[in-house]
């Protein structure tokens, strides 16, 4: 059984409370309909002890003896959080774009094909090219030399992850269930590598690796997920439709190239129309869900919740509120957040979560979607005619 929390006062208040709502509580049932579960579940919330095998004194990695779990939520914290970690992921997830969408090598999102123009399919372009980088961002090459089918197990597991996340059984979600079983072959057949033939791996999974090679229980790895294919696919979908907003980012973007080099961090800092239509896009089509685990009976509004419930929190009613964006709060409106600062901060948009669920990719999400519009629209005339999308060479 679980409760939805649509009323943004109740939302915030569920989110304000650790105390008898618990971000664990629901993560322990994600871990169980992902297949954990039995001992190796309990060992994962186990927190080391003096005496125990995985018990390391003065550990530099592990310094305040957290459990499995705990660990490797912190972690994942400091890789995504901007810092060292992140420049150096973000410089790989951008190398690799560069890589990607080229004219000759853009069969796989390419519909109808002419000398100087593409019939393009964007939702196929954004999936792949966006999945690719990040994987290459967290991995080098290694996992496409593995597995070089890695990217396309990726796409059909995130198309299918809620089978997942619900808890559906396995007769049911076929494809999902084979996706992953892929996916976790080709992880451990990485793990087990050398350190000397995993070059290119990112400092969370180095560390990540590391540390649970030898423990008595084996993770499995955070793969990239589908959620920022699908807003830089709404953000340049909503671009192409209006041509002089198009126009506007398109300045905007080949103001951030310097010498044939993109420099991300002039462009997130300096794109107020660009960041307006993110931040639209995210209040649209953004997929951002908070969840807690009811521990004890808890008052919200003027319901009890009962304990052992899940309480879901999805972003899109609130995104949807129409007292707080009014009446046009179905349309696409890329000056909305800048005419309006205050709604960046409004209890009505939560784009990345909020409070102990706060995304930690927040930044780094921003400038992958950026780059990648940046890239595109730097390599090539992207336009739409008669309910087509077209890429057309630049120049």
């Amino acid at each position: 059984m679980f409760y939805i929390v649509t009323g943004p006062q109740d939302v915030a208040q569920v989110s304000r409370n650790v105390i008898t709502l618990n971000w664990d509580g629901h993560l322990n049932q994600i871990l169980t309909n992902f297949g954990f579960k039995g001992e190796a579940l309990k060992l994962a919330w186990h927190k080391p002890i003096p005496g125990e095998s995985w018990y390391i004194h003065k550990n530099a990695v592990n310094p305040k003896q957290r459990s499995l779990i705990h660990l490797i939520e912190e972690i994942y914290i400091a890789q995504l959080l901007p810092g060292e970690h992140m420049e150096e992921m973000c410089r790989a997830f951008i190398a690799s774009l560069g890589d990607t969408p080229h004219w000759i090598n853009s069969g796989f999102c390419t519909l109808e094909d002419s000398e100087k123009e593409k019939h393009v399919s964007l939702k196929a372009l954004c999936r792949f090219t966006l999945v690719e980088a990040a994987t290459r961002s967290m991995f080098g090459d290694v996992l496409h030399k593995l597995n070089p089918d890695i990217a396309e197990n990726m796409l059909d597991f995130n198309d299918r992850a809620w089978m997942v996340l619900f808890g559906l059984p396995e007769i049911f979600p076929s494809a999902v269930a084979n996706a992953r079983r892929k996916m976790t072959e080709t992880m451990k057949e990485f793990v087990n590598l050398p350190e000397e033939k995993r070059a290119g791996q990112a400092w969370v999974i180095q560390t990540d690796s590391y540390w649970t090679r030898d423990r008595p229980i084996q993770t499995s790895t955070i793969f990239p997920s589908g959620s920022l294919p699908n807003i830089t696919f709404w953000l340049i979908a909503h671009l192409v439709f209006n041509e002089s907003l198009l126009q506007e980012v398109r300045q905007e973007t080949e103001s951030a190239w310097k010498d044939g080099k993109l420099d991300i961090k002039q462009l997130c800092a300096n794109a107020p129309i660009l960041d307006g239509g993110f931040h639209e896009s995210l209040r649209l089509n953004g997929e951002a869900m908070m969840s807690r685990k009811v521990l004890t009976p808890t008052m919200v509004g003027d319901k009890l919740l009962q304990p052992g419930t899940n309480v879901l929190m999805p972003s899109r009613q609130l995104h949807m509120n129409e007292d707080a964006w009014g009446a046009d709060y179905r349309q696409f409106d890329a000056k909305r957040f800048i005419d309006n600062k205050a709604f960046l901060k409004h209890s009505s948009y939560r784009r990345f979560g909020g409070d102990v669920s706060y995304c930690p990719g927040r930044v780094m999400a921003k400038e992958q979607v950026y780059a990648f519009v940046a890239i595109l629209f730097h390599r090539f005339d992207l336009k739409l005619a008669k309910g087509k999308e077209y890429l057309s060479k630049a120049g």
